[in-house]
């Protein structure tokens, strides 16, 4: 089984580094920007299998980020979490109906949390039964 491909856009060093250490130590391979347009140009150059990127970054906030991803060419359908200290202000179901984000993760969560979640919204959907 090939290894997830993460891309975690975070402008935050230590959080960073926490999620991607977490992320490593599972065995997923993780790329990290530290500014929301430095993200788009690691994504668009690179097949990730799920974005985890910060609301509020500098560069392109994580919903401007998730909005040119999902209208773009390139693996638009991308399992995205978005990560925010203000998880209460969010529209909700903006995020979900539009914007399709697997989660909102409210700031602080835990590791366990981070993990559980890239390997739910990774998950393959299962295959129709024939009837």
């Amino acid at each position: 089984m090939n290894k997830l491909q993460i891309l975690l856009a975070e402008d935050n060093p230590a959080l960073q580094n926490v999620i991607r250490f977490n992320l490593l130590s599972v065995g997923m391979e993780v790329q990290t920007a530290s500014r929301g347009d430095d993200a788009l140009k690691l994504f668009n150059n690179f097949n990730f299998d799920c974005l985890i990127c910060d609301h509020q970054m500098p560069g392109m906030a994580g919903i401007d980020l998730i909005r040119t991803i999902r209208q773009g060419n390139h693996n638009p359908n991308i399992p995205a979490i978005l990560c925010t200290s203000r998880v209460l202000d969010l529209d909700h179901d903006y995020l979900k109906n539009e914007l399709r984000v697997a989660a909102a993760l409210g700031k602080p969560f835990s590791v366990r949390q981070i993990v559980s979640t890239v390997l739910q919204a990774t998950r393959p959907s299962p295959e129709p039964v024939p009837v």
